[in-house]
């Protein structure tokens, strides 16, 4: 089992750690009393110190904020989650210094690292375009590379990973996922 030690001034608790995915840490721990959603703490986790704040607390369950660029974090524990959405984006191909107008494309998963989306366009493997994701809860351009495709009769259904964003897009894929699995239904 893994242990996650927490200090606060005088208060120690210990959490054994369940899950980690993206950004958030899922602790049980015995005592849950000293902890309130918005507390920062310092986290000890195989050896490794960081700031965190508690994001949510559901029963014994504890779910604490943890930097997904955090310098010599273990990654071999941290899973990237995909997450299911519903976002319209529009697809363009730059050929020799032109940029053209490639289709649409509905974003049905999202992650850090890529996306899945479907489009009645066909679309080539290994082929790269700008993707614009333009939605209320969501506004992101990146460069992607298109990984794998399903095809259909209707639409296909196409796996990219990001080549190119720039931090604030990227941060706002951060805020979105967390703020998804923050405010979802844990399983």
């Amino acid at each position: 089992m893994e242990y996650l030690k927490m200090r606060k001034g005088q208060q120690l608790v210990i959490g054994q750690v369940l899950d980690i995915q993206g950004e958030m840490m899922e602790i049980i721990v015995h005592d849950r009393t000293k902890l309130h959603v918005g507390s920062l703490w310092t986290c000890t986790y195989e050896h490794i110190e960081f700031k965190s704040k508690v994001l949510k607390k559901d029963g014994f369950h504890i779910y604490l904020y943890l930097p997904l660029f955090l310098d010599k974090f273990p990654d071999n524990r941290r899973k990237l989650p995909r997450l299911s959405c519903s976002f319209s984006a529009f697809l363009y191909q730059v050929r020799g210094g032109v940029y053209s107008f490639a289709g649409t494309a509905t974003v049905i998963d999202i992650n850090v690292k890529g996306f899945g989306f479907l489009s009645s366009e066909k679309l080539e493997n290994e082929s790269i375009y700008d993707i614009h994701i333009k939605d209320e809860k969501l506004e992101v351009q990146a460069s992607i590379k298109i990984k794998n495709i399903a095809d259909s009769e209707k639409e296909n259904r196409y796996g990219c990973e990001i080549l190119t964003i720039n931090d604030n897009h990227l941060l706002s894929i951060r805020e979105y996922m967390l703020s998804q699995q923050i405010f979802s239904p844990r399983k």
